[in-house]
């Protein structure tokens, strides 16, 4: 009887914060979001707020399909168990063996990487993704492109020495799938996950024409906090982050989802039981220095003690930066938490595991909001989940100040690279500038084009990879230095993610000598590294 008041009091508590995820979507400018919450095994609570498209006014629904992003990753580490459990290979088999055209720039890591590092993102490689990931949902290189490019990655820390998050471990895991199971990864996945367990509405390559309505359309927000549907949706099929961020899915196949890992589900599946204390065993300490666990397990999972924050992974704690994250849990028991947060264009979402209490919480949006509205849902749905004592949290103030924050990082960006400029630099004669740069493994270049816009406005054009749908205005900063930084709006319309650095912006050409020709672009599209493009001659 205890337990089932408890429940009771949960499934009412739930019901009545409904007006508080409503106005924290409105102040993210997220058009709608599905929610779904399991308690002690059995589904809790379902609903769904806003609209699924904004141009059409369809209601969105529990039953909603939207892009989960990182959610994926728990997939393929599970994949990887089914292998494990098969025989067919071992935690601590090396990737070289597994994959004998691996390569690393850090012998060691060419040498001794498990899968296990790339699952745990430990392997010490930066994330350098910007080439295959640009606006508007574009795939800009393809799955062949998996092992060259990760072949180039840099190693900032020691192989196990600290967590940096890096999806192309879980692009590599991907191939490791496709090279046991003799099967691509999406028709492995189909077969092993979402078939046997009945996912009917979780795929890694959905048809989309088929789905229709189904489908959430992808939303940004503008600076005005109105959202607008993109142009486009991302397409994982054959790109290098399919196996890392693509699939689709809904909340009632999640929470099914949920309950295999919480070890309530049915037992006649294929979910490698034996194989769920390596996937949620702690692998790396993150966010330290912590007197409470924060560590990193296996099947894209963040392992957390509560009393304790989370969102660790979510724009929330991107755009807060050095400022404290809630505390959840206050004054209740300590217990473990396991979460993820996963974003793709136009969707953000979160998902977290309480196997305390034998329940999960899964939130669904389609945005790309001033703050991570996902993120502030979820912890107001466990607030609410957790026994009332707890101390409560205003996660609608926390929305507010996140979006007044990020207001006043555009605000900086914007002048801080007015404040770069120059005054009396001029470019060289821009046609200097015209033409194709190319990086290392000659896969992806960056094409300079000429501007239609008068000379004097000293502009030209650059397109990725040369596409047209990947063309940016480049304005002239100072010297040979460009930019092609976009305001809220623009960016918005673009299906770009916030970036708020502004070297990532700009574009450096340089020479050998002053007035010798062009030779290189130099631009920093990772964090504190500038990576140089050879002028194709």
């Amino acid at each position: 009887m205890g337990e089932e008041m408890a429940t009771s009091a949960a499934r009412i508590r739930l019901i009545e914060i409904t007006p508080q995820p409503e106005k924290i979507c409105w102040t993210c400018g997220i058009p709608g979001a599905s929610i779904g919450v399991l308690h002690h095994g059995q589904i809790l609570h379902r609903t769904a707020i806003g609209i699924e498209n904004i141009d059409a006014g369809r209601p969105t629904h529990p039953s909603t399909i939207y892009g989960i992003g990182s959610l994926t990753k728990a997939f393929i580490a599970a994949g990887i168990a089914i292998l494990v459990e098969e025989g067919k290979m071992e935690w601590t088999t090396p990737i070289k063996d597994l994959l004998p055209d691996f390569r690393s720039t850090d012998s060691y890591v060419q040498d001794h990487a498990t899968v296990v590092d790339l699952l745990a993102h430990r392997t010490g490689l930066s994330f350098a993704a910007m080439e295959a990931f640009q606006g508007d949902g574009a795939s800009l290189l393809p799955c062949s492109q998996i092992l060259p490019c990760a072949s180039t990655l840099t190693s900032v820390r020691s192989l196990r020495e600290e967590w940096l998050y890096n999806s192309w471990g879980y692009s590599i895991a991907g191939l490791i799938i496709e090279q046991l199971s003799g099967k691509p990864v999406h028709a492995f996945l189909d077969d092993t996950f979402f078939k046997p367990l009945g996912l009917n509405k979780t795929s890694l390559r959905p048809d989309f024409e088929r789905l229709g309505n189904a489908v959430a359309k992808p939303h940004a927000v503008l600076s005005n906090g109105i959202p607008v549907v993109l142009n486009h949706r991302q397409q994982f099929t054959d790109n290098v982050f399919e196996a890392a961020g693509g699939i689709f899915s809904n909340v009632d196949d999640l929470l099914t989802w949920s309950r295999f890992w919480l070890r309530c589900g049915p037992k006649d599946t294929t979910f490698p039981s034996s194989q769920l204390p390596d996937l949620l065993s702690a692998q790396i300490p993150i966010a330290q220095p912590s007197h409470l666990e924060k560590s990193y397990a296996l099947g894209g999972w963040i392992r957390t003690q509560l009393p304790g924050s989370i969102g660790f992974m979510g724009d929330n704690a991107y755009i807060l930066d050095d400022e404290p994250m809630p505390i959840v849990g206050g004054g209740l028991p300590s217990q473990l938490i396991y979460y993820h947060q996963g974003s793709t264009v136009g969707y953000f979402s979160n998902i977290a595991l309480i196997p305390e209490i034998q329940s999960a919480i899964v939130v669904l949006t389609n945005g790309i909001g001033s703050a991570d509205a996902a993120d502030w849902l979820g912890q107001a749905v466990l607030q609410a989940l957790l026994e009332p004592t707890a101390q409560p949290i205003d996660y609608l103030d926390w929305s507010e100040r996140t979006v007044a924050k990020l207001k006043e990082y555009y605000a900086g960006l914007t002048q801080q690279i007015r404040e770069e400029r120059k005054p009396g630099t001029r470019p060289r004669d821009l046609r200097q500038y015209e033409g194709r740069y190319f990086n290392d493994l000659r896969n992806f270049f960056v094409e300079i084009r000429p501007s239609e816009k008068p000379a004097e406005e000293e502009t030209l054009e650059m397109a990725f990879q040369g596409l047209d749908s990947q063309c940016y205005e480049l304005r002239h900063l100072h010297d040979d230095t460009f930019k092609w930084s976009m305001t809220w709006d623009e960016r918005a319309r673009r299906g770009r993610y916030h970036c708020l650095d502004p070297d990532f912006y700009k574009f450096t050409f340089e020479s050998t000598e002053p007035s010798s020709e062009i030779q290189h672009l130099v631009w920093a599209n990772t964090p504190d590294t500038n990576y140089v493009y050879v002028k194709d001659s």
